[in-house]
């Protein structure tokens, strides 16, 4: 479906006055794209080109790169708080079931490297949230950027 430059203006102004709002962009999106009467094909042909051009790069004809610098730190904080738990349940002693696989395929010494690993970018995640909200409180950073 192609897209005139007042459609993809509109959908630019749209993403960028949503990034920083409280409620997620998506549901923003879908409120404001009813309000418009777009049908869902419209909808979700919009919302895919803009979660594509908001949070990737063009590299080449068809090829984007993902930038990082846009995904929130405190979901990537979130992210690593489930592979924790995750693997503190899969190497719990007291899990037969997860003991005999872990056993039976030779698996612990993987995992536990997999859970210091894990363990060691949370504490730089952590550092790199607190540093950004010490920055923010002390009026360094604006308190509208991402942590």
């Amino acid at each position: 479906m192609k897209l005139n430059k007042i459609t993809k203006f509109a959908i630019l102004a749209s993403l960028f006055s949503l990034a920083g709002c409280a409620p997620p962009y998506r549901q923003k999106f879908w409120d404001e794209s009813a309000e418009k009467n777009w049908t869902e094909k419209q909808k979700l042909a919009a919302f895919a080109y803009a979660d594509r051009i908001f949070w990737a790069q063009p590299k080449g004809e068809n090829q984007f790169v993902i930038v990082y610098g846009r995904v929130p730190v405190a979901k990537i904080r979130e992210q690593l708080d489930k592979v924790q738990e995750d693997l503190k349940q899969i190497l719990d002693p007291k899990s037969d079931d997860n003991r005999k696989y872990i056993e039976t395929f030779g698996l612990r010494k993987d995992l536990e490297h997999e859970e210091e690993v894990t363990g060691a970018t949370y504490a730089r995640i952590r550092a790199a949230e607190l540093d950004t909200q010490f920055k923010q409180d002390m009026g360094q950073v604006p308190k509208w950027t991402r942590g």
